[in-house]
């Protein structure tokens, strides 16, 4: 670049020249080396503490950030890479404050842009903080946790064991303390150009491939799809890497395999369901069982859900449902306030009082009264979508909702997300 200059082309750069214009854009150690990100020579750090680097990077009027999300490009947001790197003096000094006023510059000319953060660590210190952030890329809360359940390997690509309860756990413990409207905010996806691709670590597993999109659609944020990802196994085919190009020519002259057509039109159908439900775009999520190759959980908006359940061994297996849909059955069901009001009501000590999205709802783990919850339950308009190794069908649809509605055990096949959706209410 040439306010750098490492070529020395112009004579004006700031790496040669202590009296270039430019010297205080970037950072510089005492001894006038450059600081670099990652130690990488491409990657020098700018410095934030300089206003001049300030104003042409989101203040100015034609700054970086505002020349993109205004005018001829009006993009809709911007991802900020390597967020917790933003600093003054080569450092992260005021991090949150330089992201702060990048958000708000951002705004200022597009009030509803969406300001994203890219970490490969815990976002949460800049998510819960006042205007700033709108949301992240969801590593810790979903890539890294997805990627160890199915395919066994961290984000480097390393082995790690990981179950169903782990997921369920990770998952829990990050979303302690992250408002709602932020978690809708969060970038999840299977692939990006920094990892082992996602069906190179499944080992080609073509079931569990379509069983992890459907919980990637499912989950709460903004579901990406990286490019290569609606592939299959063209990926594989063509040895495509993280950050290679495309087949493009045999797209175009439709070499692509059968598998690859069931994975494309996979990525329609979870994108239409997704839209179809707003408890999948802006709905709560709470798990409701996990275990060593299986979990699953209930998203809920209103009068909305969806029930998503994941088996990833292979065989099918049969939990006991117990009380495991009392969130979603008292959500739907149960008055707005169920709370004791007189001596002839009193808690017996038996019931538990559990918070649910603000309401006051009380839970008896021996099962008393689900029954009247679970024939409300069925007379809801159900449909149930299968991803993976069993296929959907109007048969099993029918099978899987008697099984359900009666509240005793609830069967989830091998290698499957089962997907289970209430519809609109006329």
């Amino acid at each position: 670049h040439p306010w750098f200059d490492r070529m020395e082309r112009t004579g004006k750069g700031a790496l040669h020249h202590k009296d270039s214009p430019y010297r205080d854009y970037y950072s510089f150690l005492p001894n006038d080396q450059a600081v670099y990100f990652n130690d990488n020579p491409n990657c020098p750090k700018l410095n934030y503490a300089s206003r001049a680097i300030r104003h042409m990077m989101y203040k100015g009027a034609n700054s970086v950030v505002k020349k993109w999300i205004s005018g001829a490009y009006d993009a809709d947001g911007l991802i900020i890479a390597h967020a917790s790197q933003i600093g003054d003096n080569g450092t992260s000094r005021n991090n949150l404050k330089r992201l702060a006023q990048i958000c708000k510059e951002a705004r200022s000319v597009h009030p509803d842009c969406l300001m994203i953060g890219d970490y490969r660590s815990d976002a949460r210190y800049v998510l819960n903080t006042d205007q700033n952030l709108d949301g992240a890329i969801n590593y810790t809360g979903f890539i890294s946790p997805i990627r160890a359940f199915f395919g066994g390997m961290n984000l480097t690509g390393d082995p790690i064991p990981y179950t169903g309860e782990d997921f369920r756990r990770t998952c829990e413990n990050y979303s302690v303390g992250v408002a709602q409207e932020i978690k809708l905010c969060l970038i999840n996806q299977l692939d990006n150009s920094t990892m082992p691709r996602f069906f190179e670590i499944l080992g080609g597993e073509k079931s569990l491939y379509l069983s992890a999109l459907a919980v990637l659609f499912t989950w709460r944020g903004i579901p990406c799809v990286y490019q290569g990802d609606e592939l299959g196994d063209i990926l594989d085919q063509y040895e495509i890497g993280p950050s290679s190009p495309l087949p493009y020519i045999a797209m175009r002259d439709h070499k692509i395999t059968p598998y690859s057509k069931i994975v494309s039109a996979a990525v329609k159908e979870l994108s239409d369901i997704r839209r179809s439900n707003p408890a999948l775009t802006l709905g709560s999520l709470v798990f409701i069982t996990s275990g060593g190759a299986y979990f699953g959980y209930i998203r809920l908006y209103n009068d909305r859900f969806s029930i998503v359940l994941v088996n990833a061994s292979r065989q099918a297996m049969k939990i006991e449902q117990g009380s495991i849909l009392f969130p979603l059955l008292a959500a739907m069901y149960l008055p707005d306030d169920n709370t004791a009001d007189s001596d002839n009501n009193a808690d017996s000590g038996e019931s538990l009082l559990i918070p649910l999205s603000g309401r006051n709802i009380r839970r008896t783990d021996h099962g008393e009264g689900l029954e009247a919850l679970y024939d409300l339950l069925s007379k809801e308009k159900l449909s149930v979508s299968c991803f993976g190794l069993t296929k959907s069908s109007d048969e099993f649809s029918e099978n899987f909702i008697k099984e359900l509605v009666a509240g005793k055990t609830i069967t989830m096949p091998a290698r499957t997300t089962v997907i289970i959706n209430n519809e609109k209410k006329d």
